[in-house]
C-alpha cells in the first residue's frame, strides 16, 4: 500500500496484510497493440503444404483460473495447484507464493496473477498429394483427386505455458475451455 506524506503525497509503498488496504493502480490494457495473422503456401511437384498463423502483441491477460488453484484452504476437496506445495511457511522461506490462510488471501485478485499475453498460434497447417491426371485419365471419371491430412491449433506461443491466450475482450480466463488440438484427415476428388 502507498505510504504517504502529511501533505497526502506518496513517498513510498509498503506491504500490507490486508488486502483491502492495498492500493490499486492501472497496469495495462487487456487490448493488444497490434493482431494480425499470415500464411505460407508451397507446393513442390504433386505436393502442397500450407499454413495460417495469428498474432497478438501487447495486452494483458489475468489467470483467474491459476487464481483459483492456489486457494487458501477453505474450499477442501477442490484441485489446487502443485504450486502451493511451495508456499511461505517461515520467516526467511524464499518464495513467490504466499501462505495459506483460511480467508483466501493467497487468490485475491493481484498483479501476481497478471502476465503479458503477446503469443504466435500455428492456427493451421495442411499438407496434400494430388494424384496427377495422367494416372486419373485411365479411370475415365475422376477428374482429380486429392489427400490431405491437417492439424488445427498445433502449436502456440506464449508467455504462459498451458493459457489460452485467445481470451474475452476483459482479459479474464474465467474457466473458458482452451481451443482443441485437431488432426483430421480428407479426400478431395472431382468427377
Amino acid at each position: 500500500m502507498d505510504e504517504m506524506d502529511a501533505d497526502g503525497n506518496v513517498t513510498g509503498r509498503t506491504t500490507t496484510n490486508d488486502y483491502g488496504q492495498a492500493d490499486r493502480y492501472f497496469v495495462g490494457s487487456s487490448l493488444p497493440w497490434a493482431l494480425g495473422g499470415f500464411n505460407l503456401s508451397m507446393s513442390y511437384k504433386n505436393f502442397d503444404l500450407s499454413t495460417l498463423f495469428n498474432f497478438a502483441v501487447g495486452g494483458k491477460i489475468l489467470d483467474t483460473d491459476y487464481a483459483g488453484l492456489v486457494h487458501g484452504g477453505l474450499r477442501p476437496g477442490q484441485q489446487a495447484s502443485v504450486d502451493v506445495l511451495d508456499r511461505w511457511r517461515n520467516p526467511g522461506d524464499i518464495t513467490d507464493v504466499p501462505r495459506l490462510h483460511p480467508d483466501d488471501r493467497g487468490s485475491s485478485r493481484s498483479t501476481r496473477f497478471l502476465f503479458d499475453n503477446d503469443f504466435l498460434r500455428m492456427r493451421n497447417v495442411t499438407f496434400g498429394y494430388t494424384i496427377p491426371t495422367d494416372v486419373l485419365n485411365k479411370t475415365g471419371f475422376i477428374k482429380s483427386f486429392r489427400v490431405f491430412v491437417q492439424g488445427d491449433n498445433l502449436l502456440t506461443f506464449s508467455e504462459r505455458e498451458g493459457l489460452d491466450p485467445e481470451q474475452n475482450v476483459q482479459g479474464t480466463t474465467n474457466n473458458r475451455s482452451a481451443v482443441f488440438k485437431t488432426i483430421s484427415a480428407g479426400v478431395n476428388m472431382n468427377f
